[in-house]
């Protein structure tokens, strides 16, 4: 099974030679689709008895997911996302707020296949095709190209849609076009454009990405292109998607190691998470899954 420390590995180096971080307005580029976000809450979840023993919670990060019999889905918008694409035959898309300052890689990458529970109708096991990451504005050229390669395929303009064709020739400008990843124009530049060609207007333009420094790193919401496919598979990892009490994910959150790594202990926790610490093998953030324990 896959090793969470191994997926964000790449993300996590590049820790030490940040050099500052693009800026991100609130102003959506063209093609970009109305904001997902999650239920918030300033109330913390509903606090009551513990036990006698007065009990403290701490959490500590998966490495391995595999050694865990089921994970609990505890944003309400990833959980929505996983029914929503068991239930649709085409991707379905979304982007999140993070719940904690650690590496805009979603776990959810790391899985190939799925078993999902508690799911009110889609219950079953799934194959998981999944594009994610931290969600920035992602800024395109397009530059008449010196030579086409042989082996490159160059996609005409009569083949592509209106937004396409705007959207190549915005690029073709002073400015860069941009766009964010998770939209259908986001998905067709990335896979398409970016280190591709396209013939328009005459021209044939090679497409690329331009690179903005620690522009996702510093990203403070993820994004999800996500598909699920019916599938059969041995002992695949359980995502168990029962809603939890609004608030709850955030208290997670603040349930974690901190900057040394050292795991935190929180005193004092409010029934509801001791309830979670006592019933979950380990739940899952967007970018993080913990296994809580009650001391």
């Amino acid at each position: 099974m896959p090793s969470r420390r191994a997926f964000v590995a790449s993300v996590a180096a590049a820790a030490t030679t940040l050099a500052g971080c693009a800026g991100i307005g609130d102003d959506r580029p063209t093609g970009d689709s109305p904001p997902s976000t999650e239920p918030t809450t300033s109330a913390a979840p509903t606090t009551g008895p513990t036990t006698v023993d007065d009990p403290a919670v701490r959490a500590t990060i998966v490495d391995e997911f595999g050694a865990y019999d089921s994970i609990r889905v505890l944003p309400e918008g990833l959980r929505t996302l996983l029914l929503d694409a068991a239930h649709d035959d085409e991707a379905v898309r979304g982007h999140y707020p993070m719940l904690v300052n650690q590496p805009p890689s979603p776990d959810l990458a790391a899985f190939e296949t799925v078993e999902l529970r508690n799911t009110d109708g889609v219950d079953g096991t799934y194959s998981v095709d999944v594009q994610a990451g931290g969600r920035y504005r992602m800024q395109f050229d397009a530059a008449p190209a010196e030579s086409v390669p042989d082996d490159a395929t160059v996609v005409d303009g009569s083949e592509l849609t209106g937004a396409q064709r705007e959207f190549v020739r915005s690029a073709t400008g002073s400015d860069s076009a941009e766009v964010y990843p998770e939209t259908e124009l986001g998905t067709w530049a990335r896979t398409v454009l970016d280190e591709g060609y396209v013939r328009l207007d005459g021209e044939v333009y090679a497409g690329r990405e331009r690179q903005q420094t620690d522009a996702e790193f510093f990203a403070d919401r993820v994004w999800y292109v996500l598909s699920l496919e019916p599938t059969d598979a041995a002992d695949p990892p359980v995502l168990d998607c029962e809603p939890v009490e609004s608030g709850l994910a955030e208290a997670v959150a603040g349930v974690l190691e901190d900057d040394q790594g050292e795991p935190r202990l929180v005193e004092g926790p409010s029934y509801a998470l001791v309830q979670l610490a006592s019933e979950t093998d380990a739940v899952m953030l967007h970018n993080l899954t913990l296994r809580l324990s009650v001391e």
